[in-house]
Protein backbone atom coordinates (compact mmCIF):
# COMPACT_ATOMS: atom_id res chain seq x y z
CA UNK A 1 0.00 0.00 0.00
CA UNK A 2 1.22 3.53 -0.81
CA UNK A 3 1.40 6.27 1.82
CA UNK A 4 -1.92 7.49 3.22
CA UNK A 5 -1.67 10.83 1.38
CA UNK A 6 -5.13 12.29 0.84
CA UNK A 7 -6.64 10.01 3.52
CA UNK A 8 -4.95 12.09 6.24
CA UNK A 9 -8.04 14.07 7.21
CA UNK A 10 -10.24 10.96 7.37
CA UNK A 11 -7.69 9.22 9.57
CA UNK A 12 -7.22 12.27 11.80
CA UNK A 13 -10.98 12.55 12.33
CA UNK A 14 -11.45 8.79 12.78
CA UNK A 15 -13.89 8.81 9.89
CA UNK A 16 -12.49 5.92 7.83
CA UNK A 17 -15.04 3.56 6.24
CA UNK A 18 -15.04 0.08 7.75
CA UNK A 19 -13.96 -1.51 4.44
CA UNK A 20 -10.72 0.52 4.39
CA UNK A 21 -9.93 0.63 8.10
CA UNK A 22 -7.96 -2.61 8.40
CA UNK A 23 -5.61 -1.89 5.48
CA UNK A 24 -4.96 1.70 6.59
CA UNK A 25 -4.29 0.67 10.18
CA UNK A 26 -1.95 -2.07 8.98
CA UNK A 27 -0.04 0.48 6.89
CA UNK A 28 0.22 2.92 9.79
CA UNK A 29 1.54 0.15 12.05
CA UNK A 30 4.55 -0.25 9.77
CA UNK A 31 5.07 3.30 8.52
CA UNK A 32 6.51 5.85 10.94
CA UNK A 33 6.28 8.60 8.33
CA UNK A 34 2.53 8.23 7.93
CA UNK A 35 2.02 7.92 11.69
CA UNK A 36 3.81 11.25 12.13
CA UNK A 37 1.70 12.81 9.37
CA UNK A 38 -1.54 11.65 10.99
CA UNK A 39 -0.41 12.92 14.39
CA UNK A 40 0.44 16.30 12.87
CA UNK A 41 -2.96 16.45 11.14
CA UNK A 42 -4.74 15.71 14.40
CA UNK A 43 -2.77 18.46 16.11
CA UNK A 44 -3.63 20.95 13.37
CA UNK A 45 -7.33 20.08 13.55
CA UNK A 46 -7.30 20.47 17.34
CA UNK A 47 -5.68 23.90 17.06
CA UNK A 48 -8.24 24.91 14.45
CA UNK A 49 -11.10 23.79 16.69
CA UNK A 50 -9.70 25.74 19.66
CA UNK A 51 -9.54 28.86 17.52
CA UNK A 52 -13.20 28.76 16.50
CA UNK A 53 -15.70 31.10 18.13
CA UNK A 54 -17.98 29.36 20.59
CA UNK A 55 -21.61 29.53 19.58
CA UNK A 56 -24.68 27.86 21.04
CA UNK A 57 -26.19 25.38 18.59
CA UNK A 58 -29.39 26.39 16.86
CA UNK A 59 -32.75 24.77 17.61
CA UNK A 60 -32.51 22.45 14.60
CA UNK A 61 -29.04 21.23 15.61
CA UNK A 62 -30.15 20.70 19.19
CA UNK A 63 -33.17 18.74 17.98
CA UNK A 64 -30.96 16.45 15.86
CA UNK A 65 -28.53 15.93 18.74
CA UNK A 66 -31.43 15.13 21.06
CA UNK A 67 -32.75 12.56 18.59
CA UNK A 68 -29.31 10.92 18.42
CA UNK A 69 -29.05 10.74 22.21
CA UNK A 70 -32.48 9.17 22.50
CA UNK A 71 -32.11 6.89 19.46
CA UNK A 72 -29.90 3.92 18.70
CA UNK A 73 -26.93 6.26 18.13
CA UNK A 74 -26.68 6.45 21.93
CA UNK A 75 -25.12 2.97 21.78
CA UNK A 76 -22.45 3.75 19.18
CA UNK A 77 -19.75 4.09 21.89
CA UNK A 78 -20.26 0.37 22.60
CA UNK A 79 -19.82 -0.87 19.02
CA UNK A 80 -16.17 -1.89 19.37
CA UNK A 81 -16.75 -3.57 22.74
CA UNK A 82 -19.76 -5.54 21.48
CA UNK A 83 -17.73 -6.53 18.42
CA UNK A 84 -14.96 -7.93 20.65
CA UNK A 85 -17.43 -9.59 23.04
CA UNK A 86 -19.14 -11.52 20.23
CA UNK A 87 -16.14 -11.78 17.82
CA UNK A 88 -17.93 -9.70 15.17
CA UNK A 89 -16.79 -7.08 12.70
CA UNK A 90 -17.65 -3.57 13.84
CA UNK A 91 -20.27 -3.11 11.12
CA UNK A 92 -21.93 -6.35 12.25
CA UNK A 93 -21.94 -5.18 15.87
CA UNK A 94 -23.39 -1.84 14.78
CA UNK A 95 -26.12 -3.74 12.94
CA UNK A 96 -26.99 -5.65 16.11
CA UNK A 97 -27.20 -2.47 18.18
CA UNK A 98 -29.23 -0.68 15.51
CA UNK A 99 -32.09 -3.14 16.13
CA UNK A 100 -32.36 -2.42 19.83
CA UNK A 101 -35.46 -0.24 19.50
CA UNK A 102 -37.17 -2.56 16.99
CA UNK A 103 -39.91 -4.50 18.85
CA UNK A 104 -39.81 -7.29 16.26
CA UNK A 105 -36.16 -8.05 17.14
CA UNK A 106 -37.04 -9.16 20.66
CA UNK A 107 -38.70 -12.28 22.11
CA UNK A 108 -39.76 -13.22 25.63
CA UNK A 109 -36.74 -14.64 27.45
CA UNK A 110 -38.73 -17.25 29.42
CA UNK A 111 -36.91 -16.52 32.69
CA UNK A 112 -38.02 -13.10 33.95
CA UNK A 113 -41.61 -11.93 33.58
CA UNK A 114 -41.52 -9.13 31.01
CA UNK A 115 -37.88 -9.84 30.15
CA UNK A 116 -36.83 -9.95 26.50
CA UNK A 117 -33.97 -11.49 24.55
CA UNK A 118 -32.43 -10.85 21.12
CA UNK A 119 -30.30 -13.75 19.92
CA UNK A 120 -27.05 -12.92 18.11
CA UNK A 121 -24.90 -15.16 15.91
CA UNK A 122 -21.36 -14.87 17.32
CA UNK A 123 -18.17 -14.99 15.30
CA UNK A 124 -16.03 -18.11 14.77
CA UNK A 125 -14.07 -17.64 18.00
CA UNK A 126 -17.25 -18.37 19.97
CA UNK A 127 -18.90 -20.98 17.77
CA UNK A 128 -21.32 -22.97 19.94
CA UNK A 129 -21.62 -20.24 22.59
CA UNK A 130 -24.90 -18.47 23.34
CA UNK A 131 -24.75 -14.77 22.43
CA UNK A 132 -27.63 -12.39 22.97
CA UNK A 133 -28.87 -9.04 24.15
CA UNK A 134 -31.22 -9.05 27.13
CA UNK A 135 -33.63 -6.34 28.22
CA UNK A 136 -35.20 -6.22 31.68
CA UNK A 137 -37.57 -3.61 33.10
CA UNK A 138 -36.80 -1.44 36.15
CA UNK A 139 -37.10 -3.45 39.37
CA UNK A 140 -37.08 -6.83 37.62
CA UNK A 141 -35.21 -9.59 39.44
CA UNK A 142 -33.01 -12.09 37.61
CA UNK A 143 -33.07 -15.25 39.76
CA UNK A 144 -30.01 -16.78 41.39
CA UNK A 145 -28.26 -19.21 39.09
CA UNK A 146 -25.04 -21.22 38.86
CA UNK A 147 -22.83 -21.00 35.78
CA UNK A 148 -21.56 -24.19 34.20
CA UNK A 149 -19.22 -22.15 31.99
CA UNK A 150 -17.89 -18.61 31.86
CA UNK A 151 -20.31 -15.72 31.34
CA UNK A 152 -19.39 -12.27 30.03
CA UNK A 153 -22.02 -9.59 30.59
CA UNK A 154 -21.55 -6.09 29.14
CA UNK A 155 -24.10 -3.54 30.36
CA UNK A 156 -25.24 -1.10 27.68
CA UNK A 157 -28.08 0.76 29.40
CA UNK A 158 -29.37 0.99 32.95
CA UNK A 159 -27.85 -1.17 35.65
CA UNK A 160 -28.33 -3.84 38.30
CA UNK A 161 -27.54 -4.54 41.93
CA UNK A 162 -26.15 -8.01 42.59
CA UNK A 163 -27.02 -10.09 45.64
CA UNK A 164 -23.70 -9.16 47.23
CA UNK A 165 -24.57 -5.43 47.01
CA UNK A 166 -22.25 -4.62 44.11
CA UNK A 167 -23.66 -2.42 41.33
CA UNK A 168 -22.99 -2.73 37.60
CA UNK A 169 -24.17 -0.04 35.21
CA UNK A 170 -23.69 1.03 31.58
CA UNK A 171 -20.14 0.34 30.43
CA UNK A 172 -19.41 -2.31 33.06
CA UNK A 173 -18.21 -5.74 31.93
CA UNK A 174 -18.91 -8.50 34.47
CA UNK A 175 -17.14 -11.82 33.91
CA UNK A 176 -18.39 -14.80 35.94
CA UNK A 177 -16.23 -17.91 36.18
CA UNK A 178 -17.66 -21.43 35.96
CA UNK A 179 -19.30 -22.29 39.28
CA UNK A 180 -20.26 -18.69 40.08
CA UNK A 181 -23.66 -18.36 41.78
CA UNK A 182 -25.43 -15.01 41.68
CA UNK A 183 -28.65 -13.13 41.00
CA UNK A 184 -29.43 -9.46 40.56
CA UNK A 185 -32.16 -6.84 40.49
CA UNK A 186 -32.52 -4.07 37.91
CA UNK A 187 -32.05 -0.58 39.34
CA UNK A 188 -34.99 1.87 39.27
CA UNK A 189 -35.28 4.30 36.38
CA UNK A 190 -34.43 2.90 32.96
CA UNK A 191 -34.72 -0.58 31.54
CA UNK A 192 -31.50 -2.57 31.69
CA UNK A 193 -29.99 -3.72 28.39
CA UNK A 194 -26.91 -5.94 28.35
CA UNK A 195 -24.91 -7.99 25.84
CA UNK A 196 -24.37 -11.54 27.09
CA UNK A 197 -21.94 -14.25 26.03
CA UNK A 198 -22.52 -17.64 27.67
CA UNK A 199 -19.76 -20.22 27.25
CA UNK A 200 -21.81 -22.83 29.10
CA UNK A 201 -25.29 -23.37 30.51
CA UNK A 202 -26.79 -22.19 33.80
CA UNK A 203 -28.79 -23.89 36.57
CA UNK A 204 -31.38 -21.76 38.35
CA UNK A 205 -31.62 -21.94 42.13
CA UNK A 206 -34.76 -19.90 42.78
CA UNK A 207 -37.97 -19.00 41.00
CA UNK A 208 -38.14 -16.55 38.12
CA UNK A 209 -39.53 -13.13 39.02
Amino acid sequence: MTHVGDRLVELALGNVPADDRASLEAHLAGCAECRDDVAAARGALAELALGLDRRAPGLAVRARLGALVRGTARLLPFVDRVARLFDLAEDQAEGVLSRIDDPSAWAADGVVRGGEVMLVSPGPAFEGAIASLIRLGPGARYPRHRHRGEERLLFLQGGVEHDDGSVADAGTLVTSAPGTVHGFQVLPGASCVAAVLLLGGVDFEDDAA
